[in-house]
């Protein structure tokens, strides 16, 4: 039975905590092939991948390009550092077989590795077998492991030990049933929405809804971290359907007396449950929505625009130069034929100068964009995935330098603005949408941000546009949403204000 290892591997490599520095390293050095390979692997949506940690979901999908990007020895090098004993022990072992994990690991050791630990160790055996073309066993433990592998692509692929929509007719009505029972008996609404469980007049129901509040507190966060994730009738159907599988008097040979409590108790304790898991599912769609792992191609796109940007400035150097020396021969020219056309070719002087004047002008604002832009791409390449907040909360400093600042702040998301322009009133602003905004905006200014995260060409151009007629006026970007970061990077580019 031929069993794809790839996303088995991804997932060993993914919850093997000792080697997720090392595939770090790796996937910086050719992060955008990697990505991509990553992205177009049949097994980045896969639900072995996905149904994982937030975290071990990257670690999985970076591990996805590396095992498509990277060749035998690389990986070889890789299931070394990540499974030293294993890999020892399948580089001395004339043929592959599952019992190699035991002859590797003590049995005192095996009773402490979780079942991800224990299965990364198998499949990394099968995988270095392949690696090093050594034949595979046929004993029973290791077509037994080949089979639990097949079996589990299978579950994955649909086949999970509870699917409401799977259910009978009959099973649905029951369910049905049920659940408007307990909805009559403790008062719970979906029509509520995110408050589904605040108009019960149950006392148990109210109690674990107290109960479960107070984990909330606990915590520090809100219950409002549920908002988003809405119950229906349905959800309801489905939790009554999982209480008549698991927890019916019959099954459990209890008396029918405490039925009630029993279902008005799992009801409110599977409404949480149920919301948190559709609540984190929500916050990673974010993420990968969000995060920089997306952002690579883009990152890219910057990469090649600077370098454009780059060609082109070299290019108005050498039209300069060259305009230089031509304003030199028709000088000569002009002194040689002075007196047949002096008025000519001081008209034409004067023309020239007037162009070399705007070509200086241009070429200085070209080159005080690509500034900025070279020192916005330098902040965007150190960052890490996650940015982490900083250890200083005093904005104090940060204000006190930019008090006297006459400064412009150009993008950003209106809600950003309105942070910002709180704690910098005498500032001036323009959003993103306003493409008509009067260029005189920026003669009375020192310095103008542009917030480059939330900003679209059509405006970016209008600004770069106006700025050219302001050469004193200084550019800086911004691409951070912390408030106390954006005060800082605005301080630290005030001080190179003349």
């Amino acid at each position: 039975m031929d069993v794809d290892l790839t996303p088995f591997l991804a997932e060993a490599l993914a919850t093997n905590k000792r080697v997720r520095k090392e595939i770090d390293a790796l996937y910086q050095q050719d992060r955008l092939r990697y990505f991509e390979l990553a992205k177009n692997s049949p097994w980045y949506t896969h639900v072995i991948v996905t149904s994982a940690s937030l975290t071990t979901e990257m670690y999985a999908r970076r591990a996805l390009g590396l095992l498509a990007g990277m060749d035998a020895p690389q990986l070889t090098a890789l299931f070394r550092k990540g499974w030293p004993r294993v890999a020892k022990a399948v580089f001395r072992a004339p043929v592959v077989s599952a019992t190699i994990v035991s002859d590797a690991i003590p049995a005192a050791e095996r009773e402490l590795l979780n079942d991800d630990e224990f299965n990364g160790c198998a499949v990394v055996v099968l995988a270095l077998g392949q690696l090093l073309g050594k034949p595979m066993a046929t004993d029973s433990i290791t077509s037994g492991l080949i089979q639990i592998l097949h079996g589990r692509l299978k579950h994955a692929a649909g086949e999970r030990r509870f699917d409401y929509g799977q259910l009978s007719g009959k099973e649905r009505q029951a369910a049905k049933r049920v659940a408007k029972d307990v909805r009559r008996k403790a008062g719970i609404s979906p029509r509520l929405g995110a408050r589904i469980l605040y108009e019960m007049d149950d006392r148990l129901a109210v109690t674990w809804r107290d109960a479960f509040e107070f984990l909330f507190d606990g915590e520090g966060v809100a219950e409002a971290i549920l908002d988003d994730a809405l119950l229906d009738e349905d959800g309801l159907d489905e939790i009554a359907a999982i209480y008549n599988m698991c927890f019916t008097a019959d099954s459990l040979g209890l008396a029918a007396s405490g039925e009630n409590a029993r279902l008005v108790e799992f009801t409110v304790a599977a409404i949480y449950i149920k919301r948190l898991v559709m609540a984190y599912k929500q916050v990673k769609q974010t993420f990968w929505a969000n995060t920089a792992e997306v952002l690579y191609p883009e990152l890219n796109s910057l990469t090649q625009d600077v370098s454009m940007l780059r060609e082109e400035h070299a290019r108005l150097v050498q039209e300069n130069v060259a305009l230089r020396e031509q304003n030199v021969h028709l000088q000569k020219l002009a002194y040689s034929e002075y007196d047949r056309a002096r008025a000519e070719s001081r008209d034409a002087i004067y023309q020239l100068g007037a162009e070399m004047g705007q070509l200086k002008a241009q070429v200085e604002a070209d080159r005080r964009e690509m500034a900025a832009l070279r020192e916005l791409f330098f902040d965007l390449s150190t960052e890490t995935n996650v940015v982490a907040m900083s250890p200083e909360t005093d904005p104090a400093p940060y204000l006190a330098k930019l008090r006297g600042v006459r400064g412009l702040i150009a993008g950003g998301h209106e809600r950003w603005q309105q942070r910002i322009k709180t704690l910098l009133p005498h500032f001036t602003f323009i959003h993103t949408d306003v493409l008509n905004f009067d260029p005189q905006l920026f003669a009375g200014a020192d310095v103008v941000f542009v917030h480059s995260g939330y900003v679209s060409h059509g405006f970016y151009y209008k600004v770069m546009s106006a700025l050219r007629s302001f050469p004193d006026v200084a550019l800086h970007y911004l691409h951070g949403t912390n408030s106390l970061r954006t005060l800082k990077e605005m301080s630290a580019a005030v001080g190179e204000l003349p």
